[in-house]
């Protein structure tokens, strides 16, 4: 938690140190752009090109950041960024059209929403990089292959929610924190890795994610959260760790062909509406349910 938590204030401090500064506007070539402190921000870029290189100098000044350069530039395909950048921002690319990027290695931190919405097919995350935003790679339909490497530490709300081509993902164990609704709507997802550092699988982490029909629940997790597998209908055996202790609401509802289920003794609670749905689990598992209901 300490690294989650240091790998966020580095990203936020940045932020706050160039708010913080007098700013100078400017307009060279291509780009807009602002400077404070000796070094440039991108504010929008300008010109009629598809495929975009980002200067590492402009106008004799350090490029630092991309700002909000490409944000909404629909024509805007193709992007290189060079090392001087070391942080994807808030919204970076959210609804280009961007089909083709490579992260660099000098980049720790992707902000919230900072590639949704655009034409990514796939992506190498680089092991620089210790933060996925809230929202980062949001409603990339055309997204179809992710690389998360082991430097990752935590995966913020939604990250991937509405990736509907996505079909196989594996998160690295560095990770121990995972955000609700990950790979909600992922309509293609059929395998995920989970790691073995997470406590909680968290609301909505697999809401209605039907050709999902394979999970491992790491031994870590004590907590499933609410409608964590909501619509899951290929799931038809799942196995809880006797770490687990909680089932919230609706965390296996409408898993249609959900058969099998092994509920160990450490569970101690599960919400009314948890298999809401679960027609085909055997008489031996419903009345497993029931007794833990008449307990709470």
């Amino acid at each position: 938690m300490r690294a989650e938590h240091l790998a966020k204030m580095g990203c936020l401090f940045v932020a706050i140190l160039f708010s913080a500064l007098p700013v100078k506007s400017e307009t060279v070539s291509d780009w807009e752009y602002n400077v404070s402190n000796g070094v440039a921000t991108l504010t929008d870029y300008i010109g009629a090109s598809s495929a975009v290189t980002v200067p590492s100098v402009i106008d004799g000044i350090a490029v630092t950041s991309l700002g909000s350069a490409f944000r909404n530039q629909y024509r805007v395909n193709n992007v290189i960024i060079p090392y001087s950048i070391t942080q994807i921002p808030d919204h970076a690319f959210s609804t280009c059209s961007l089909t083709n990027f490579t992260i660099p290695y000098s980049v720790t931190c992707i902000g919230k929403w900072a590639f949704s919405i655009t034409k990514l097919r796939n992506i190498t995350i680089p092991n620089s990089v210790t933060t996925i935003g809230e929202h980062a790679f949001w409603s990339c339909t055309n997204l179809t292959s992710i690389s998360i490497p082991d430097s990752v530490t935590s995966i913020g709300d939604s990250a991937f929610e509405w990736c509907t081509k996505l079909t196989n993902v594996s998160i690295p164990n560095s990770v121990n924190t995972i955000g609700s609704g990950i790979f909600n709507q992922c309509k293609s997802l059929t395998n995920v890795t989970l790691p073995s550092s997470i406590t909680e699988i968290p609301e909505g982490t697999f809401s209605y994610c039907p050709n999902l029909s394979n999970i491992t629940i790491p031994r870590s997790v004590t907590n499933i959260g609410m409608i964590a597998f909501l619509g899951c209908t290929s799931l038809t055996n799942v196995i809880i760790p006797r770490s687990v202790s909680n089932l919230e609401e609706g965390a296996f509802s409408g898993c249609i062909n959900l058969t099998n289920i092994v509920i160990p003794t450490t569970v101690t609670n599960i919400g009314k509406t948890t298999f809401d749905g679960c027609t085909k689990l055997s008489p031996e598992t419903l009345k497993r349910i029931q007794e833990i209901h008449s307990k709470n």
